[in-house]
């Protein structure tokens, strides 16, 4: 009897630890110095989602580190799951950018969550110096930031975009810009750049001076906008800096901070977080005056790196998502057929809508290892797009690794281009994608021709789920789906594939070969 008791002793002592320690999942946000806007804006975020963590499971904490390429390398490594990142640096890192610490190492598993607060590109002129647009700084003297600093690079970046020669046009400064506040007040500089979050202590020293102090707007850099991703248009809010000349907000661009995570970082937790900051946004804009510009839609600008496949979930639910065009009427394909409506509503009864018979298609695509695929929004319906497969000439995909071998995922991003530059490196061979397209108006791809160039530049975000507003959608009579096959063709190791038009087999006996057909069929 003692021996039982003292059983059910432990066992009551540990059942609880062990419940909890299985059901909860801990996360570090990594931020930035304690003293800067990251670590606040990574304690927010863990603040609002910690509320919830009996019913997310989610236990978040906060790491002061030191910023964007820390958190960068320390999430790729597997030693933080989220961290804030300027956008300029998950440009840089997605792509392993020329001049940057991943050249020629682009960081692939990175993914955007949302944007925060921006990072003005802040130009502040004192008001004797006669400043009053960008073009006044030709001859005057102004600081620029250090050199080999990110403020440094983005001062230049917009002198160019408008058509300065800072070597030429005036005489630049190469001083810190955290220092630059006293230069302008003790008059050894007319003006100065930082790129930085609102408000910022030495901007309020810069405005609060003996020295008359205005900020003047940057406008006329579309070209940088077109340019760089990571750029975007901000405001100066001038209610920051009473001491400022400023009468109304000024207008600027600027990088922003964002949020980031890596690809392996589960779909519900990444969903969780971007769901209670997005549904406690006005509390979450309080927690500090460095948010009192953002809103729900200029949180998904600037992100450069895909969108992680849970914040995705979210932004499409909450028609938050921009629904991304498939080319219309399509490029022509290396073959096509019409999938009968018999097959596509066999297994529904009553009312039939888009998402009931994308579940068809899908439940067939997840059947025969198409795991992974991308939506489009057509006229009145969507294209669903496959992943590039490398198959043999009778249709049929090739065995075991061989198959998904090229490295495109189109989750986020689908593009041709894509496509081509991946299968520059593939060995000789046929390669397939299969677009689904539910629609009910008639389309012709009789007569339109589409170049390699033009499709490199076939460049659109796919989403990884399909919108609501989509699904909803009645499914009648109207309605047709096609599946669109595009075939490509790599004929020698060492020379570009080329698009087969026409393709080597029918439309239907690629569906045939790849058993699609025979799983809609059951």
């Amino acid at each position: 009897m003692k021996l039982l008791f003292m059983l059910f002793f432990m066992l009551c002592m540990f059942a609880e630890p062990v419940s909890v320690a299985a059901k909860t999942t801990f996360i570090t946000i990594g931020t930035g110095g304690i003293t800067g806007v990251y670590y606040p804006t990574g304690g927010a975020i863990a603040k609002i989602v910690n509320k919830k963590r009996k019913e997310y499971g989610i236990r978040c904490t906060v790491e002061s580190t030191g910023g964007s390429v820390f958190n960068v390398n320390a999430i790729m490594s597997g030693d933080l799951e989220f961290g804030v990142v300027q956008s300029d640096r998950q440009f840089q890192a997605y792509n392993g950018a020329e001049k940057s610490e991943w050249a020629g190492k682009p960081q692939k598993d990175l993914r955007a969550v949302f944007s925060i607060y921006p990072e003005s590109i802040t130009l502040v002129a004192a008001v004797d110096a006669g400043i009053n647009s960008i073009a006044d700084l030709k001859g005057k003297k102004v600081n620029i930031g250090n050199p080999g600093s990110g403020q440094r690079q983005k001062s230049i970046d917009v002198l160019e975009a408008v058509g300065i020669n800072y070597e030429k046009d005036m005489q630049a400064e190469g001083i810190k810009a955290a220092e630059s506040a006293s230069l302008l007040q003790d008059g050894r500089v007319d003006a100065f750049f930082y790129t930085v979050g609102h408000p910022n202590g030495s901007i309020k020293e810069a405005t609060s001076g003996k020295r008359k102090v205005r900020f003047v707007s940057i406008t006329g850099a579309d070209k940088l906008l077109a340019k760089y991703p990571y750029y975007t248009k901000a405001k100066i809010p001038v209610a920051l800096y009473p001491g400022a000349e400023n009468k109304e907000d000024v207008e600027t661009i600027g990088v922003k901070a964002t949020f980031v995570t890596s690809a392996k970082v589960a779909d519900d937790v990444v969903y969780a977080i971007t769901k209670e900051v997005f549904e406690n946004f006005e509390d979450f804009k309080k927690l500090n005056p460095a948010y009192q510009t953002l809103t729900k839609k200029n949180m998904l600008e600037g992100l450069s790196a895909p969108i992680h496949r849970g914040a995705a979930k979210y932004y499409v639910e909450n028609d938050l998502a921009q629904h991304p065009e498939f080319p219309w009427p399509p490029p022509p394909s290396s073959a096509s057929t019409t999938i009968p409506a018999e097959l596509l509503k066999n297994t529904f009864d009553g009312t039939l809508y888009l998402r009931d018979v994308e579940q068809k298609i899908l439940n067939a695509l997840n059947s025969t290892g198409y795991f992974e695929r991308s939506y489009y929004s057509v006229p009145d319906g969507f294209a669903m797009v496959t992943r590039l497969e490398q198959i043999n000439y009778d249709g049929t995909p090739k065995e075991g690794p061989h198959r998904w071998q090229t490295k495109v995922v189109p989750l986020q991003k689908f593009t041709i281009g894509q496509y081509f530059k991946a299968l520059f490196m593939e060995n000789k061979g046929l390669f397939r994608i299969i677009v689904f397209v539910f629609t009910p108006h008639p389309f012709s791809q009789i007569g339109l021709k589409v170049s390699r160039k033009e499709a490199i530049e076939w460049l659109s975000a796919g989403l990884n789920v399909l919108p609501i507003s989509i699904g909803n959608i009645e499914y009648s009579k109207r309605y047709n789906c096609h599946a669109l096959i595009y075939e490509f063709e790599k004929l020698t190791p060492d020379k570009p594939a080329i698009t087969k038009l026409p393709g080597y087999l029918e439309g239907r006996t690629h569906l045939v070969k790849s058993k699609l057909w025979s799983y809609l069929e059951k």
